[in-house]
């Protein structure tokens, strides 16, 4: 949903290639699956296993056929907000429900309707979740618990940047800083490297680096735990709660901001992706029933 590549479709299928672009995709998409998911407070298999599913039934059925569907930064403080206060069985009512409305939209053919929002909406929007994500995961970085509030996790700033900073006595806040800092700077400074190096993500390397550093030192610092049974954390749908729940005006409400947002937010980035190439253009509807 968030990526969008562009390759030359005239060319022929070449399975080097496109295995190759495979294992890019999937490399970008696994810290960002893993990240997502921690920022909604969704366990990291959740994240893994909705990423995989999503990938290959959209990958299967897409309007766009160069776009990647994968975690959507867009969504995230929604997710976390609708998970905080309606609780994950009744969020996964809620993402059933908007996946059915984005089905009505797509046999409404409504799916060019959606070009006629201003990007600078949805752009400034994207901007606004983007500052409410830095503002909170800057805590994490630094080994401090964030905030409900995005207004205090932005005036807490300073604080746990002092904390971060002074005194350095190898503390879990200098720590945890230290390695969340050289992250950044990796993923910064790949811009500068070979052009035949940057084929690796930028957001890989600076993880690979910092775990790499992190691990054998034995830092102090939260490391993410995987369950040793993952699939034993697989919650289905449950239709009894989709019955009672469906009554809920605050559910629809939840579902529809879902399922609009991240419709709009696909083809705003399948416009974009048509821009990059002389191929075919994207299916709109076709690209809606496929994301639902």
């Amino acid at each position: 949903m968030d990526l969008g590549i562009a390759v030359d479709l005239e060319s022929k299928f070449n399975l080097k290639k496109e295995i190759l672009a495979a294992i890019v995709v999937f490399l970008v998409a696994l810290p960002l699956s893993l990240g997502i998911a921690l920022a909604t407070g969704a366990s990291p298999t959740a994240g893994i296993l909705s990423a995989a599913i999503g990938g290959i039934i959209v990958g299967a059925f897409a309007g766009c056929p160069l776009q990647v569907s994968g975690p959507a930064a867009g969504l995230i403080t929604i997710v976390a907000e609708i998970i905080h206060e309606f609780g994950f069985e009744k969020f996964a009512v809620i993402v059933f429900i908007a996946g059915l409305i984005q089905v009505v939209f797509a046999v409404l053919r409504l799916g060019p309707l959606f070009r006629a929002v201003a990007p600078s909406v949805i752009q400034g929007m994207l901007s606004a979740i983007g500052v409410m994500i830095f503002a909170s995961q800057f805590h994490v970085m630094v080994g401090d618990a964030p905030s409900r509030s995005p207004i205090k996790n932005l005036l807490s700033i300073p604080g746990s940047l002092m904390d971060g900073l002074l005194p350095m006595d190898g503390s879990l806040y200098h720590l945890s800083a230290l390695i969340g800092v050289i992250t950044i700077s990796i993923i910064l400074l790949w811009n500068f490297v070979p052009q035949n190096f940057r084929i690796i993500p930028s957001a890989l390397v600076g993880v690979v680096v910092s775990v790499l550093i992190a691990k054998p030192l034995l830092l102090p610092i939260a490391y993410l735990e995987l369950p040793d049974h993952p699939f034993a954390e697989i919650e289905f749908l449950d239709i009894g709660l989709l019955r009672t729940a469906s009554f809920e005006s605050s559910i629809w409400i939840a579902a529809f901001t879902v399922a609009f947002v991240a419709t709009a937010e696909t083809l705003l980035t399948a416009t974009a992706v048509d821009k990059l190439h002389s191929g075919k253009k994207t299916n709109y509807n076709k690209e809606i029933y496929a994301q639902a």
